[in-house]
């Protein structure tokens, strides 16, 4: 092979690598974006809770904040693996996909972050306590008036507009 075709051969594999290379930044902002969806949708569906059955006020404010909190840590741990280890998210698929991680990534990312440890150990605490005693007639609400409602579906499909709008960032 001459000379000029090795170069040519060498920077086509390198313009190739290079287009093929996903910047951290576009990563993390892309599912930034999503997590914005997700936190939209979850006050959106606390607020409709609210206004359907404000006596159940306080287990909605509590389910919310359950669910902020995992959407949290998620954000983490995309931001922390997009820049320290891409090969651990799965692009390919769906957001909601992309997070795979072991028990052994979870304990890296939490030694090394205070804020990533401090809500773990909120999460682990929250998925053990028992369950509120109203909380089999909140799922019923939400089953039989609150799904069936047009605001429901209004909200819904502002989330689902809203993720489409996330997953369409090539990065």
């Amino acid at each position: 092979m001459r000379f000029s075709n090795r170069i040519g051969a060498l920077l086509m594999v390198f313009a190739e690598t290079a287009m093929g290379a996903t910047s951290p930044d576009c990563v993390t902002d892309k599912y930034q974006r999503y997590t914005e969806a997700q936190r939209t949708w979850q006050q959106g569906l606390t607020q409709l809770v609210v206004d359907v059955a404000p006596g159940y006020e306080d287990l909605a404010q509590r389910y919310l904040e359950d669910q902020l909190r995992l959407i949290e840590l998620r954000e983490l741990e995309m931001a922390y693996f997009a820049h320290a280890a891409p090969a651990k998210l799965r692009m390919q698929q769906p957001l909601h996909s992309w997070l795979s991680l072991s028990k052994t990534d979870r304990q890296q990312l939490a030694s090394k972050s205070e804020r990533y440890a401090q809500l773990r150990d909120q999460a682990r605490a929250a998925r053990s306590r028992p369950a509120h005693p109203r909380g089999a007639n909140l799922r019923e609400i939400m089953k039989n008036e609150i799904m069936t409602s047009s605001e429901y579906k209004d909200l819904l499909q502002e989330f689902l507009e809203a993720t489409n709008a996330a997953e369409a960032i090539k990065c």
